[in-house]
């Protein structure tokens, strides 16, 4: 009895695979045709048979799942590891948050007590150095907010809020509102 041969196609339809798949598992494994048949590339049984234990159950496929396992583990220790700095994010966030929050109440503590201090020196120049030095109790040591507190001699709240004598001046006008002036 004569020896069967098999085409391209009949091997990826014996197989079940596609004619590329076939193509590709020839190539990697160096196979090459036992017959020529015309244009048709002919292969032996023998080639079929390594195709279907090749092709449906790969020798990789027996060692995937340790593999798959290994990698599976490696990315639940990342997610883990991720999952973890998240949290450690959230709570900095979060201690933000209070900080930023306690600097505005400080913030606006502070405003108010600098404006009754400013009201204060208008009225009664002598009683602002008692609720400073009070003030600076409650500052921290090297604060800047300390040197703003006490009055410097010479300088009023007038002349360092105030507006400055130049823009206290009349704006001059154009040529046609000095004539409406000379008019009226």
């Amino acid at each position: 009895m004569a020896e069967k041969y098999y085409t391209s196609q009949e091997l990826a339809d014996g197989v079940g695979v596609s004619r590329s798949t076939i193509y590709r598992f020839l190539k990697v494994n160096h196979i090459e045709p036992i017959k020529s048949k015309g244009r048709s590339k002919l292969y032996d049984k023998q080639t079929f048979k390594r195709a279907q234990q090749e092709l449906l159950l790969p020798t990789n496929q027996k060692q995937a799942p340790s593999i798959n396992t290994k990698h599976l583990d490696q990315l639940q220790q990342q997610l883990e590891l991720i999952n973890e700095q998240l949290r450690e994010k959230d709570r900095q966030i979060a201690e933000l948050h209070q900080l930023i929050d306690h600097q505005q109440k400080l913030t606006l503590s502070a405003t108010k007590q600098l404006n009754d201090l400013l009201a204060l020196q208008e009225t009664d120049p002598d009683a602002i150095k008692i609720t400073a030095a009070e003030i600076n109790r409650q500052l921290p040591e090297n604060s800047t907010a300390a040197q703003i507190l006490y009055n410097t001699p010479g300088v009023s709240y007038r002349d360092t809020n105030a507006i400055s004598k130049s823009e206290t001046k009349k704006k001059r006008r154009g040529f046609f509102s000095w004539l409406k002036r000379k008019k009226n």
